[in-house]
């Protein structure tokens, strides 16, 4: 999902972006959006930084107060894209700088196919940023003997401790690293399970579960112990 934070003088003019806005995710890749509209009457009544931070920031800027306060949202989401909404009025030097760092400018008066452009064009970055974080979240860094090796985690058979050390194991093959299996559970997916002080393994390469003997059968060679720590759990999963 999306999500937008628009900031405008004029709600309706706000209520068009953000309708924009819908009209321009659902051309990208059907993602749902989620717009704030905050007008001038509403902008010291809403607690900005009770809010998620949103991906796209769209923020109209026309005089010296518009500027401080885009500087103040900039500072609070420094993360997501900049839209600047402005006019020829005032100099795009005032906010062409690093507190604000807008990345896209919509200048006023504009035309309706204009807006959707650059608005388009911006939500778009929004979606390849997305993309790109979810890769690198899908994605297993690993330092060792001064080299760095980089693993999906779908491909991730199993983990496990041994000679203090962490090994890794990718089909037929194997790489060890100095870790814990403890510091490795935290930010593993959901489908990898502890069966073992010694092994976490990927519950996708499960081909058969023996609780009853205590083992996991990845395939004719990998067999995986279970301990009685975990047995009970395993049994309610599987």
């Amino acid at each position: 999902m999306l999500s937008v934070m628009i900031f405008c003088h004029d709600k309706r003019e706000g209520d068009l972006i953000g309708k924009i806005c819908n009209q321009c995710v659902a051309l990208i890749d059907k993602e749902f959006l989620c717009n704030f509209i905050i007008s001038d009457e509403e902008y010291h009544q809403v607690n900005i930084e009770g809010i998620q931070p949103p991906d796209l920031l769209v923020v109209e800027i026309t005089g010296i107060e518009d500027l401080c306060r885009a500087k103040r949202i900039r500072g609070i989401f420094p993360r997501g894209r900049l839209l600047v909404v402005s006019t020829n009025q005032i100099s795009a030097e005032s906010y062409l700088i690093p507190e604000v760092s807008p990345d896209m400018l919509l200048l006023k008066p504009y035309v309706y196919a204009k807006a959707c452009r650059i608005i388009y064009r911006s939500l778009t970055w929004c979606c390849k940023d997305k993309c790109r974080k979810k890769k690198q979240e899908d994605i297993l860094k690993i330092r060792t003997g001064g080299e760095i090796y980089y693993f999906h985690y779908e491909e991730i058979q199993y983990l496990e401790a041994r000679d203090k050390k962490i090994i890794l194991h990718v089909n037929q093959y194997e790489i060890s690293f100095h870790s814990s299996l403890q510091k490795l559970e935290k930010s593993l997916p959901d489908y990898f399970i502890r069966c073992h002080r010694s092994y976490i393994v990927n519950f996708m390469f499960i081909q058969k579960a023996d609780l009853i003997n205590g083992e996991f059968y990845l395939n004719k060679k990998a067999v995986i112990p279970i301990s009685q720590k975990y047995k009970a759990k395993l049994a309610k999963m599987l």
